[in-house]
């Protein structure tokens, strides 16, 4: 049974309807349009094609204050727009066509890949980023940034590098990260941490008090009260006979 993924296609020939360019800057004609619009008419100015996937769901986009953005900041605006709504875009290799996926679906595509922090695009436009570490533990630094990444990116150990997939943005934040702790200085700082802590693990084993070796083996605590609170009875049951007895 052939299973068909089913696409929406939309040629751009005419001119965009959500915002008109005047000379460098993007005037947005209404405060309020929808999501699909602005994506049409960044297509249009483009000369693109638009693919939406087949689950793309329509948002509302609202401008606060100037209607206006520099032209150049045009991508990173519907890049963001995209990434609040929880899709991505890019341009499908080897073709002028504008893909707009589920951010989901982000570990499953071909992205476009980089090795050099300085050419990450400063966008909302999911990329894959390759980083070779010179001094630290892929697999700790991997597991240590996992709170760090967007909500569909990702980041794994291979071999002695980084794979970090995420918006170009965040991968840039990353980044700054990464190179503060992948230095010998850092690696030096934390193998001293981990030898004093071992050593104030030592100390402390040493400086337990009786209670504590006590609490520890609740047996012999209980063993040795009982025995304390006998010797402790029959000394007051003695000294109250002596006392009846007119002695002391």
């Amino acid at each position: 049974m052939k299973i068909a993924l089913v696409l929406i296609i939309i040629a751009i020939n005419a001119e965009a309807t959500v915002f008109n360019l005047k000379g460098d800057r993007i005037e947005f004609q209404n405060s309020e349009f929808m999501l699909s619009e602005l994506v049409k008419a960044f297509a249009g100015v483009n000369k693109l094609n638009v693919v939406f996937d087949s689950d793309y769901k329509d948002g509302q986009v609202t401008t606060v204050g100037p209607k206006w953005i520099h032209k150049d900041s045009l991508e990173l605006y519907l890049s963001a727009m995209l990434s609040q709504n929880g899709f991505g875009m890019r341009v499908l290799p080897g073709t002028n066509t504008l893909s707009v996926f589920n951010g989901h679906d982000v570990r499953y595509l071909l992205l476009d890949s980089y090795t050099d922090v300085a050419k990450i695009p400063d966008t909302y436009e999911y990329i894959q980023f390759m980083y070779e570490l010179k001094h630290i533990s892929g697999d700790e630094l991997a597991r240590n940034l996992r709170s760090f990444m967007g909500r569909y990116g990702k980041i794994i150990d291979h071999a002695n590098s980084i794979l970090i997939v995420d918006a170009g943005k965040n991968v840039k934040r990353i980044m700054q990260i990464v190179q503060e702790l992948d230095t010998a200085a850092y690696l030096q700082s934390a193998e001293e941490i981990k030898e004093l802590n071992e050593k104030n693990k030592k100390t402390i084993g040493k400086k337990k008090g009786l209670l504590q070796v006590l609490s520890d083996n609740n047996i012999i605590f209980l063993l040795l009260f009982s025995i304390l609170g006998g010797m402790i009875g029959f000394g007051v049951r003695g000294y109250a006979m002596k006392r009846i007895e007119g002695g002391w």
